[in-house]
């Protein structure tokens, strides 16, 4: 290709790199002077392979990815891709997760990148054997870079490290729009880390910072810690003196500079119980704050009025009295509206009392467009609920109800639904026993509505026979109608 006057932009290895790759590594690459990509994801490399890498940073002025996710990394070969990467000025993209054994030689690593003065994009997840440097290293790139925008710690053992230098760092931080700090290894997150990084959130919506996106998977043992995350987004300007000012001026502040206000700026906030539950149960009872002179409201709704945003509670409940707190910070908020768009609840124990109690949330709900209620075992009667409710509903476009035993009654209270839904694009009704009469149930709705926007059906494993795929087929995929586009069967 070089002979031909033609370069490659981009290279990728896929484990073909061995004990006598330093023979042709480099001398390969050297002729593609033009190279912005370099992928050698699953790759072991050794160390001749790592100075070639680095000297192809050195020597080449246009790379802007390298990716050596499983590469198996050791101290030794980091060093000298480390030493490569002081001189790769216009590098964006480093992916180094799931180098177990680099340890502590991420360290360098990462304060290298702090200078880097284009890095944007940096994934360091399943990063385990690093110490408190390797969480000064982060602080400080956190701290002096410029540019970085995407930050991945996923399942790193640094995360239960970081100090409050770092969340400090964070909070006045300009440019980090997206931070995942899931963890699902132990020690577990400390109550004083779950509170300076809800404090971190608030000061970044409080400084005008650009962080939207928050992933913290398994951070939380019960609603308690929960409420401390939240309750630290609550900000005076004393409480900001004391982070980024003068901590003696801060103690003679009085009256107006010591009122906390809620900050909050994310649209994306997931926090998931991977493993199990993480047992949010709370003792919500609304009737009786309303009979309050001062009506104090959980935390918790604060921050659905706030910025148009995607939750993730994946795992999050194990009771159904829970869905009532949910069901207020979806659509029956007393602070204000709710600016909650996407909602996934799946596998949490919602049940058919859980379904009622969320249920009136959806009526007249003007926000929610997606909601994800998959293996929630809200049977037959909770799809009733929810169908009622959505009656009135002229918002949600995708409904998830994939393996919920709503039966053949659930799938004709559905259909009844779809007779009149205008809004509804998507759903998964996927593992319910739906059977040929829900099936047809459900496609006599889509019939009988001339104003259907659904598009999308998701209908495996539901005990549906010849006739029952055949109907649909006739009326809704290759007949007149042709309302699908996709359909889910498998």
């Amino acid at each position: 290709m070089h002979e031909n006057g033609r370069m490659l932009d981009k290279i990728y290895f896929n484990r073909i790199l061995g004990q006598n790759s330093e023979e042709y590594l480099y001398p390969c690459l050297k002729q593609q002077t033009q190279l912005q990509v370099l992928n050698f994801n699953g790759v072991v490399l050794n160390d001749n392979d790592a100075k070639a890498i680095g000297k192809v940073l050195t020597d080449f002025k246009q790379i802007r990815e390298l990716n050596l996710t499983d590469s198996g990394l050791v101290l030794s070969t980091v060093k000298e891709i480390a030493d490569g990467l002081m001189r790769a000025k216009q590098l964006e993209v480093l992916k180094v997760g799931s180098n177990t054994q680099m340890g502590r030689g991420v360290n360098t690593l990462i304060y290298n990148l702090a200078f880097s003065p284009k890095i944007r994009y940096i994934d360091l997840s399943n990063i385990s054997g690093t110490d408190a440097e390797t969480a000064e290293a982060i602080y400080k790139l956190i701290k002096i870079s410029g540019a970085v925008q995407t930050l991945i710690l996923q399942n790193s053992s640094v995360v239960p490290q970081l100090t409050e230098d770092f969340y400090k760092a964070l909070g006045e931080n300009k440019t980090l729009e997206y931070i995942n700090l899931d963890t699902i290894i132990s020690p577990v997150i400390s109550d004083n880390n779950v509170k300076l990084l809800g404090k971190a959130i608030g000061m970044n919506a409080r400084k005008n910072g650009s962080l939207r996106a928050v992933s913290i998977r398994d951070w939380f043992l019960n609603y308690a810690q929960f409420d401390q995350f939240l309750s630290n987004m609550n900000i005076s300007d004393q409480d900001h003196e004391i982070w980024y000012g003068d901590k003696k001026e801060a103690n003679s502040m009085e009256k107006d500079q010591l009122v906390k206000k809620f900050y909050f700026a994310l649209e994306y906030l997931g926090l998931e119980g991977k493993n199990q539950p993480l047992k949010l149960n709370h003792t919500f009872k609304p009737k009786e704050i309303r009979k309050q002179n001062r009506q104090v409201w959980p935390t918790f709704l604060h921050l659905s009025k706030h910025t148009e945003i995607e939750l993730k509670m994946r795992k999050c409940f194990s009771s159904p009295k829970d869905m009532e707190l949910v069901a207020y910070a979806i659509g029956l908020n007393p602070l204000s509206e709710s600016k909650i768009r996407s909602i996934d609840l799946s596998k949490n124990t919602i049940t058919k009392e859980g379904a009622k109690l969320l249920a009136p949330s959806l009526e007249n709900n003007k926000f929610l467009i997606t909601l994800d209620l998959s293996h929630t075992k809200i049977g037959v009667s909770g799809m009733m609920h929810l169908a009622e409710s959505l009656l009135k509903n002229n918002t949600l476009k995708h409904l998830n109800l994939y393996r919920n035993i709503i039966d053949v009654d659930g799938a004709r209270s559905l259909g009844s639904l779809l007779k009149v839904n205008t809004s509804l694009e998507f759903i998964d009704v996927g593992h319910n026993r739906i059977r040929k009469t829900g099936l047809t149930a459900i496609c006599d709705g889509i019939l009988a509505n001339p104003d259907s926007k659904l598009t999308q059906l998701g209908i495996r494993s539901n005990f549906i026979n010849d006739d029952g795929f055949t109907y649909l087929f006739d009326k809704l995929v290759s007949g007149n109608k042709k309302q699908l586009s996709q359909l889910f069967i498998k």
